[in-house]
Formats: C-alpha cells, sequence, structure tokens
C-alpha cells in the first residue's frame, strides 16, 4: 500500500513538473543529434521568499544532473585546415561565426547571460565520412558543464565523398558556473 501511495505522488509530481522527467535511452528517439537526446534542468535558480518579498537565487544542479545540448549548425565545410574549438561569447561573436560557416549573417539569437555557444572544428580531412555529435552532457562539482563530443569516421568499407572537408558542429549549452569541458570519445 505504501509503494502504490509513494507511485502516485511521485507520478502527480512529474505530471505536475515538479520533477523532470528522465530522459529518452539513446537510440530511442529521433532527434538531429543521431537519436541521442538529453534533458535540461530547468532548476538550476529558484525564488525565496523573505520578509513579504520575492528574491532570486542561483542554485547549482545536482552532480550528474543532465543538461541540453542543442546542434544549432553542423556540416562538412568549417574551412578549418587544423582541429580547434572556439568558445563564442556574445551574439556578435557568434553572427561572425555564422556568416563564415554559412555566407549567411542570420544567426540564431542565444541568451549568452544563460546560455554558451561552442564551435569544435576537426579539421581537413581526405575524404567524407568524418563528423562530430554531441553525446551526453552533465554538470560536474564545480557547476560546469561536461559534453561527451562523439567523433564519427567511416569504416574501410563505407562509400564516401572522395573531396577534401573540414567537419564541424557547432554547439547551444547551458551556461553552468565554469568552462564547460569537452570529453571526445572516437569509435
Amino acid at each position: 500500500m505504501k509503494t502504490i501511495t509513494i507511485l502516485c505522488l511521485v507520478s502527480l509530481l512529474v505530471l505536475s513538473g515538479c520533477i523532470n522527467r528522465p530522459a529518452s535511452r539513446p537510440g530511442s528517439g529521433n532527434s538531429a543529434s543521431g537519436g541521442r537526446t538529453a534533458t535540461q534542468n530547468t532548476a538550476a535558480s529558484g525564488s525565496v521568499a523573505s520578509g513579504g518579498r520575492t528574491t532570486t537565487q542561483n542554485v547549482s544542479p545536482a552532480v550528474g544532473t543532465r543538461a541540453s545540448v542543442e546542434v544549432l549548425l553542423s556540416g562538412a565545410n568549417g574551412n578549418r585546415v587544423e582541429g580547434s574549438t572556439e568558445f563564442i561569447a556574445d551574439q556578435s561573436g557568434l553572427v561572425r561565426l555564422w556568416r563564415q560557416l554559412t555566407g549567411n549573417a542570420s544567426a540564431p539569437r542565444v541568451d549568452f547571460d544563460t546560455e554558451r555557444v561552442v564551435a569544435i572544428f576537426m579539421g581537413q580531412r581526405n575524404t567524407g565520412g568524418f563528423g562530430y555529435r554531441p553525446g551526453e552532457a552533465s554538470y560536474t562539482a564545480n557547476g560546469a558543464i561536461q559534453v561527451q563530443i562523439l567523433e564519427i569516421r567511416p569504416k574501410p568499407t563505407d562509400r564516401v565523398t572522395q573531396a577534401l572537408t573540414s567537419p564541424f558542429i557547432v554547439l547551444k549549452l547551458p551556461k553552468g558556473t565554469g568552462q564547460p569541458s569537452l570529453l571526445f570519445l572516437t569509435p
């Protein structure tokens, strides 16, 4: 009986939005990141009532709490010979990068007070079939974000474009309290 009561309470909390629903398992969705999904912890800040007035305070998410990662842009021609990672600090920097990568200045709006943008360039490759895909993202002990970056490589038997490529990915993620760390995973 206690178990049923607890399950009912948890279900009500989930339905009311007080508890985040767990992310779907990798490969079960049909997302732009190759079936991998992540959820956003919306409890990063809270309100506290104090003497008749409400103040907002930052609350660090728990270690291991998943963070959302959105692919803003990816492609095979990033125009970089060497591999590199660039952290974009503001909207004008994003517009500049967007123009370099697409020839178009209409970059998406990003709230740089609460979000970060990171561009990852693989450098020049001799064929197609290479790229990056975001994996899981979570908060670390110091409140920073750690993002797994999955490197895509063609198998020797894959048919790929026979041309020079320069794969890249541009990601939007929560700001966190420190510099994000990128954990590159290769097959």
